[in-house]
């Protein structure tokens, strides 16, 4: 082994020392141990740690040829390496008898592999999922074993919309705290949403963002409780209220009540009062508008039975619109959206993810 450095660095005009050198990996690939098995397990293990339910098995079978560097990486997840950093590794190939591999030039066929080091939210949505993607004939269950990843302000509305939703379809996903509103947002996050917005959905190397396109898909790609009437008056009556909501709801109620009345404190800055009014003349029209086509009687808002996506993106709205004593006071005055967030207000998805005041302005 010596002899074979010693010709890598010679071949090389000295150009690597001994000194550069940090550590040597002896990759014997069976010669000394059965490794591969080893190696297949330790892969699998940690792609289940990351939402990829394989075993050493299937690993072996689907994911041979697949770098060996993306479980490395997914090993780093939570590691916080500048995006900059690159590695060299300087690798020599032997045979299985121990010879090392020469080129035509006689001397030690070396392989530099130069690897960047991604932030943690490259380093799952892109080499991990492209990882997994790489395997040839994926079996089909995989797709349903592999983890969901939602990127997103916790605070943020929107997040908390597709949050509800995937609560509703009693789904397991991984959350990944992106603030857009952070000045060291790591700008990979723009591989995922180009317009620095939240959220994004990565469904293994399927990415999507645009909060309405999110719930629509988790309703649609996955089993469990339909979350859009089938009826195409309901349904019409469902798309209707998400844009009703999202045109005209979200910037007075939100941005404006709730943002100077809840959040200016909490970023130590006075309420703008002429700009809470705006915000209420505003919100009454947007209340008065919905109050016009809700159900009657705390029922679902699109009508019939189902509680649907309409319900789930009104709700992160009016729970920051309430909390500003206006907010209150003002949808107090309508009665059957009243009754329609008595009930809605106490359902488990909405609890769940409802909690908690931001420091920063909502998203």
């Amino acid at each position: 082994m010596a002899e074979t450095l010693a010709a890598v660095m010679r071949d090389r005009g000295g150009a690597l020392s001994p000194a550069a050198v940090d550590i040597v990996i002896f990759d014997c690939d069976g010669v000394l141990v059965d490794s591969e098995p080893v190696i297949n397990r330790a892969h699998a293990e940690t792609l289940r740690q990351h939402g990829c339910a394989v075993t050493a098995e299937i690993r072996a079978e689907r994911f041979t040829g697949v770098s060996d560097w993306h479980p490395a990486w997914i090993a780093r997840g939570r590691w916080v390496v500048p995006a900059e950093t690159v590695v060299t590794v300087t690798s020599v190939q032997f045979t299985d008898n121990r010879q090392p591999m020469l080129d035509g030039r006689g001397v030690p066929f070396v392989r530099d592999q130069p690897m960047r080091r991604p932030t943690p939210l490259r380093l799952i949505s892109n080499a991990f999922k492209r990882a997994c993607s790489m395997a040839k004939d994926r079996p089909a269950e995989w797709r349903a074993s592999m983890a969901l990843v939602l990127h997103g302000f916790r605070y943020s509305v929107y997040v908390r919309v597709a949050r509800i939703a995937l609560a509703e379809k009693g789904l397991t996903y991984e959350h990944f705290e992106v603030d857009p509103f952070a000045p060291d947002m790591p700008i990979e996050y723009l591989d995922l949403h180009p317009f620095k917005r939240v959220p994004t959905l990565v469904d293994g190397d399927f990415v999507l963002y645009e909060t309405e396109a999110i719930t629509r898909y988790i309703d649609e790609a996955f089993p469990g409780p339909t979350l859009q009437p089938k009826e195409p008056r309901h349904r019409a009556r469902m798309a209707q209220i998400i844009a009703v909501i999202d045109s005209y709801g979200y910037v007075s109620m939100v941005r404006q009540v709730a943002g100077e009345r809840v959040f200016a404190p909490l970023r130590r800055r006075q309420p703008d009062e002429a700009l809470i009014r705006t915000g209420l003349e505003a919100s009454h029209r947007v209340l008065n508008a919905l109050e016009t086509i809700v159900s009657d009687d705390g029922r679902p808002a699109a009508g019939g039975d189902i509680w649907s996506l309409a319900d789930f993106h009104v709700a992160p709205m009016m729970v920051y619109f309430t909390i500003a004593p206006e907010g209150a006071e003002a949808l107090a005055r309508y009665p059957k959206l009243s009754a329609w967030w008595h009930v809605m207000r106490d359902r488990p998805s909405v609890l769940s993810v409802a909690s908690g005041l931001p420091t920063e302005r909502p998203g």
